[in-house]
């Protein structure tokens, strides 16, 4: 018994649509029709009886429906508007009418790209290349020139997942949007140079047009993939909720302002899901955290302290897939006058890394400014802010330990913050 539906990639740049529309036309020859094409990447085809099914491709504004004027065209003509992707409407023909495509003179088809569709991609397109050609090249300038740049990495790398993977693989969806750029301007040349001279737009190579398609599906699958980071990043490390509340009422604004528009209200309740899902995410991250501790444990390190919050409601904390941060201080009675009591403190800052590769390249700049305290093993004495406080460096296996504290405090917290460190990283190693 034949399969009644299938599925295919159906993943084409805009400028490809006539390798598009000939993809169609050969499903629709082995009977198979067009259902749907799922987030733009995956087509439903499902059986056919029909031998006249043809397809035509046209474009379309993706922030615009079509005017009733021309859609009525269409179905006069025998086109049915089945499936809008992207910037590209498909139409199938009408059982039993054998239509002409509506666009036919190559200029006008080259005028109409221009208009629908690469004045909003060079919109979509630019805000997002120009900053990250303006950020990769500030940070190649500022790395030699700004000592602090990598001194910050780790702090960036500790604090949030999201962050991470797009620092660390940045150079993909670069490459990818560069190449989609370049040959589209080299395809739209040609288109230029065939409507100039009134003849056919040239048609993209099946195999080829597939290939440039499929970078449209990387970096689909890619965006995709940050989803879990981030929602890792709310659920566990600080996040500012305002924000995916900005988000739920910009969705909700678009579905006032188009409630007859159904691209727009479609992708406007997605907005909105996802904005309410982070917010949730929100609401449930003190409980989780104060569940998931991460791996570095909780305070306090030195006997009778008392840590005390120092950023925010809660002790900074972060963890990521490639290593986690925590900092907070513990406060300690060192004398009493009258009703007034006086307090000293202990600052600690933790880095722990999930491997020797990451903890290597860490406190580069504290080590090489560092004097080695004679006696302790991978122990440095390190500057401070002031003159009246003492700064310690530790390692022990993949995790930094960085130790303050002032004249005030009576004895040496520095052995007790050894036995602790050396207490944990042992049971995790």
């Amino acid at each position: 018994m034949k399969e009644s539906t299938c599925w295919r990639l159906f993943s084409y740049l805009a400028i490809d649509y006539k390798a598009a529309q000939a993809e169609l036309d050969r499903m629709a020859a082995e009977g198979w029709a067009l259902e749907r094409v799922h987030s733009g990447v995956l087509a439903r085809f499902r059986r056919t009886d029909r031998t006249d099914l043809r397809y035509f491709l046209d474009w379309t504004d993706a922030t615009k429906p079509e005017e009733h004027d021309y859609l009525q065209l269409c179905t006069e003509a025998g086109w049915e508007l089945v499936e809008t992707v992207g910037y590209l409407n498909i139409y199938a023909s009408r059982p039993g009418t054998d239509p002409l495509p509506i666009q036919t003179d190559p200029a006008l088809e080259y005028q109409r790209y221009r208009k629908k569709v690469l004045r909003r991609m060079l919109l979509a397109d630019l805000p997002l290349l120009i900053p990250l050609l303006l950020i990769l090249l500030l940070a190649v300038v500022s790395w030699k020139r700004l000592p602090s740049i990598p001194a910050r990495l780790p702090l960036i790398l500790t604090q949030s997942n999201l962050a991470s993977a797009i620092l660390l693989t940045s150079p993909l969806p670069l490459s990818l949007l560069l190449l989609q750029l370049i040959w589209s301007g080299r395809h739209f040349r040609c288109w230029k140079q065939a409507a100039g001279a009134g003849e056919a737009l040239p048609v993209p190579e099946a195999t080829a047009a597939r290939r440039r398609g499929r970078l449209s599906l990387v970096s689909a699958v890619y965006s995709t993939l940050l989803l879990p980071l981030l929602t890792a990043d709310v659920l566990l490390n600080d996040t500012n909720i305002y924000a995916f509340a900005g988000m739920l009422l910009g969705g909700i604004c678009l579905m006032v302002r188009h409630p007859d528009d159904k691209r727009i209200l479609q992708r406007s309740l997605l907005w909105c899901g996802l904005a309410l899902f982070l917010i949730l995410c929100g609401w449930a991250h003190g409980p989780l955290r104060d569940a998931f501790p991460g791996r570095i444990p909780p305070p306090p390190v030195l006997e009778g302290g008392e840590p005390e919050v120092m950023h925010g409601d809660q002790p900074t904390r972060s963890d990521t897939f490639l290593g986690s941060r925590a900092e907070w201080s513990e406060s300690f009675l060192i004398r009493t006058r009258g009703s007034t009591r006086y307090y000293t403190s202990v600052y600690f800052t933790v880095h722990t890394w999930v491997s020797p590769f990451l903890a290597d390249r860490d406190r580069t700049a504290e080590r090489a400014e560092g004097v080695p305290l004679e006696g302790c093993e991978a122990v440095w004495r390190v500057s401070s802010h002031s003159d009246r406080w003492h700064a310690y460096l530790c390692r022990r296996g993949n995790t930094w330990l960085t130790l303050e504290f002032t004249d005030d405090f009576t004895s040496d917290p520095l052995p007790a913050a050894l036995a602790w460190l050396e207490g944990w990283t042992a049971e995790t190693t």
